[in-house]
């Protein structure tokens, strides 16, 4: 064979490559050819479908989507209104810590208010006057969260011993055992009871003594 004619044999065979190259493509050819060269399935992929079809899975709307509470109760309209009052009154220029305290444990003791709202009356008010909210304590309805709240805050009322003992005296009364277990624990601490030999009613009567002898230190002004 010589060399012409090996030239037109190679021609021959490439021909019909050459005419798939250059032949203009249909758009249905140039989608099925975009889909074998990314591997998708359309010209969007099933996310982007969504992201398109349904503005809550945007872009824009993910993060903040997968960021917001689950099963969270909405504050009612009421509710909205108390939390209004409580940033009022803690922003109160002519009344005393005290005063402003105890219409802060008024909320805090409605319990037609959500446990948020109440919650939010009491963190402010034994900020202001614990002495005012510490007869909460006896309060066995109180919600497990504030009852933790406000045993915090009797736990570091060090420069009144009086008031943490009848709080922890109260608080053993409580139905959250990890309540119970604190306060008789802080009240074991207080008397000394290091090695936790005394029974709940010997800690008891312990601090009933401690109590008075407390008032009487305070008449005699020591």
């Amino acid at each position: 064979m010589t060399h012409q004619q090996l030239r037109i044999v190679l021609i021959v065979l490439c021909l019909p490559v050459l005419t798939w190259v250059l032949w203009p493509k249909s758009e249905s050819d140039q989608q099925n050819l975009s889909q074998s060269n990314d591997g998708s399935t359309g010209p969007r992929s099933g996310m982007n479908l969504i992201e398109a079809d349904n503005p809550e899975f945007s872009k824009n709307n993910r993060k903040a989507i997968s960021n917001q509470p689950k099963n969270q109760k909405k504050a009612s309209g009421k509710d909205d209104a108390v939390m209004a009052r409580i940033s009022s009154l803690i922003s109160h220029e002519t009344l005393s810590n005290r005063e402003v305290a105890e219409q802060l444990l008024e909320i805090a003791k409605n319990t037609q208010m959500s446990d948020e709202v109440r919650a939010e009356a009491m963190g402010h008010g034994t900020i202001l006057d614990l002495p005012t909210f510490v007869g909460m304590a006896s309060d066995t309805q109180l919600p497990d969260e504030m009852a933790d709240d406000l045993l915090t805050h009797v736990i570091n009322a060090n420069d009144d011993p009086s008031l943490q003992l009848k709080a922890y005296k109260d608080f053993l009364n409580h139905p959250s055992p990890e309540v119970r277990e604190e306060a008789q624990r802080m009240l074991a601490f207080m008397l000394e009871d290091d090695l936790g030999e005394w029974d709940l009613n010997t800690l008891i009567q312990k601090a009933d003594a401690k109590l008075i002898e407390l008032a009487k230190r305070k008449e005699s002004g020591e």
